[in-house]
């Protein structure tokens, strides 16, 4: 491949990464000030998330716990686009939050999630591959898989 091919590629590529986080930092910052009443009022504040953007989101170490957990909840509940409802990965990326707080028995309501969603049922091993890689903690699996069964 071309070497002018591939910097358009990662050019493309950056580009999209750094609308995701600016869109992200927006939205964390929408949730800091006001809660989830603007998303409720006005949808088109969310209508072009993607799974990238929502795990940047949930990641924020600047936005508390408490508002990961509404929004988490609230773009499971609302959505209407199956595109835009939480995947496995936006599932793991919370459960890592939700780990590092120490919030095990909200942990074990998201495992109820993927557990009882069609569309999140991946094998235990690529779940833990997927968490694994997602955390940084070396006994994160362990506890992933005591929580799960």
């Amino acid at each position: 491949m071309a070497t002018k091919e591939l910097v358009g590629i990662f050019g493309k590529s950056l580009f999209r990464s750094s609308a995701n986080s600016k869109t992200a930092a927006e939205i964390a910052e929408i949730l800091i000030k006001s809660g989830l009443k603007p998303f409720r009022t006005n949808p088109s504040l969310i209508s072009d998330l993607n799974s990238n953007t929502v795990n940047l989101i949930l990641s924020n170490p600047n936005l508390p716990l408490h508002l990961c957990n509404q929004f988490f909840n609230f773009l499971r509940a609302n959505l209407s686009l199956p595109s835009q409802k939480p995947n496995l990965q936006t599932h793991l990326t919370f459960i890592r939050r939700l780990y590092k707080a120490g919030n095990f028995e909200e942990i074990k309501q998201v495992l109820e999630f993927i557990m009882f969603d069609d569309s999140l049922r991946y094998s235990i091993e690529d779940m833990f591959s997927i968490a694994g890689f997602e955390c940084d903690e070396s006994n994160f699996p362990e506890k992933f898989s005591d929580l799960f069964f």
